[in-house]
């Protein structure tokens, strides 16, 4: 039950007052409850007219048991009448610790108008993972590829009521505990047929994403994919700095990837097994050489994310980031090693910042290897045979690049890693395209020139674009500069 007294500041203004006082006087002290939330329910409008009429009789019954009491329906329509008091103002938030309130399936929260996400905080106190949400100003809540469990519906307008953590539902008011779907939410992935992209448009744009209450495909994860070569050439996300320190830890991740009927020439799950590795060098390379670069779990193809699971929120956001169109084919010593450092630098930084950050992922040139014979030849996962003929499939890039922008500030950096543990010479002179800029930006890299590890340099977004055409046009930004955490 609310205490009547909190409820009673909350909802009621000072112009109020006068008229609570006369009620006060004129009513049943059990009644006064039920008076203060009719100014709630006439405030939220019509999705309280059922509540508004019980009162209303129930008033009215007490009337006829006390036929000497001096309330009357005047007193009754004068409430009804009066102009609803003023939206709390937007500062006026409550806090919901979402860690604490252990919602078994946590709903998304959008924003009504324009169907943004509304992401949580971290709270003053470790752990704490805060949502915060307007009082007296209603968000959807939504479920998508589930329903809620409160009204069965897809999605809900839900608004905060500022007390013990309540909302309104609909006309039911419910603890946010209450507000869980009836399983995980499912992300949907949909093809962009009209969105050419990668070298000379040989690209088609892919959205991994979540419904919105309005029906539309809000992206997680835009996919730049060739369906013929079964190649991403980039992904693309936003990093959002301002909720990172608030988002949810796993101890354990998916072990499975989904192939979401975009490789339909190979299995793409096949093709990274380990035994399926060390036969598919074998075959490529010849036996001596395939038997050199591939080492059981020691020297292997990973799955390499391009947008990676922790630089999300929620984790069913990170959970979709489990499929083959958002990974590369990574030497695992690269991809634990500078790469991983690269991911968390970036983290970092959208986190010192509390920037939101656009983040393109992507894989540059085959990687050609020492042959038996003497020579070089790509490698790939996959091959299909058409008339006689072999074709590669999910090819082994040579490169792996991020590209880092910062819109507000109108700046951009380019990370550039050497996916090939066995180059012999030296990459300074060989393997760059750009200038190294990694130092004079203040983006350092305990190994960066470690091979092993993924040989590893930044360049400014110009000079990367002079190069490398077909990456993203973002017009002329300055160079981003890193932001080191204070000693």
């Amino acid at each position: 039950m609310i205490a009547q007294g909190k409820l009673y500041h909350q909802f009621v203004p000072r112009s109020s007052s006068k008229n609570m006082l006369v009620m006060q006087m004129l009513l049943p002290r059990f009644l006064v409850l039920e008076i203060v939330l009719f100014f709630h329910c006439l405030h939220n409008g019509q999705g309280c007219k059922n509540q508004i009429k019980h009162g209303l009789d129930k008033i009215r019954s007490s009337h006829q048991d006390r036929p000497n009491a001096p309330v009357n329906e005047t007193v009754i329509q004068s409430i009804i009448s009066t102009d609803p008091p003023p939206l709390p103002p937007k500062s006026f938030q409550c806090a919901v610790d979402i860690h604490a309130q252990q919602v078994r399936y946590l709903p998304l929260f959008f924003h009504p108008a324009t169907e943004e996400f509304l992401l949580p905080n971290a709270g003053s106190e470790n752990g704490q993972r805060i949502l915060r949400f307007p009082i007296g100003e209603p968000v959807m809540a939504a479920c998508p590829g589930a329903k809620l469990n409160v009204n069965g519906e897809r999605h809900l307008p839900v608004m905060c009521l500022g007390e013990n953590d309540l909302f309104d539902a609909s006309g039911q008011i419910v603890p946010f505990s209450e507000l869980s779907c009836s399983r995980s939410i499912r992300e949907m992935v949909q093809p962009d047929e009209n969105s050419p992209c990668g070298p000379e448009g040989q690209g088609h744009g892919v959205i991994i994403g979540w419904k919105a209450p309005s029906g539309a495909l809000k992206p997680q994860i835009r996919i730049c994919h060739n369906s013929e070569l079964e190649a991403t050439y980039y992904a693309r996300h936003t990093l959002f700095g301002g909720a990172l320190d608030a988002k949810e830890v796993q101890s354990s991740r998916p072990t499975y990837f989904k192939e979401g009927g975009f490789y339909d020439q190979s299995s793409a799950d096949q093709a990274y097994k380990l035994r399926t590795q060390r036969e598919t060098f074998k075959s490529i390379l010849g036996a001596t050489q395939g038997s050199r670069v591939f080492k059981y779990r020691r020297s292997y193809l990973a799955k390499g994310h391009l947008a990676p699971d922790a630089d999300f929120i929620f984790k069913e956001w990170q959970h979709a980031t489990y499929y083959f169109l958002n990974v590369a084919p990574q030497w695992q010593s690269f991809n634990n090693g500078n790469w991983k450092a690269v991911e968390a630098a970036v983290r970092n930084y959208a986190s010192l910042t509390q920037a939101n950050l656009d983040v393109f992922t992507g894989t540059l040139d085959p990687l050609k290897l020492l042959t038996d014979s003497g020579s070089k030849t790509r490698l790939h996962l996959a091959k299909k045979d058409v008339d006689q003929e072999q074709f590669d499939l999910i090819p082994v890039p040579e490169f792996l690049w991020k590209l880092v922008y910062h819109p507000q500030l109108n700046q951009a950096i380019v990370f550039i890693g050497l996916n090939n543990p066995f180059f012999e010479g030296d990459p300074d002179q060989e393997i760059q395209i750009c200038p190294d800029i990694c130092a004079s930006e203040k983006w350092f890299f305990l190994y960066q020139k470690n091979i092993a590890k993924g040989y590893l340099y930044c360049c400014s977004y110009a000079d990367f674009k002079a190069a490398i055409e077909w990456i993203p046009d973002l017009g002329d930004p300055d160079i981003l500069e890193n932001v080191l955490p204070p000693f």
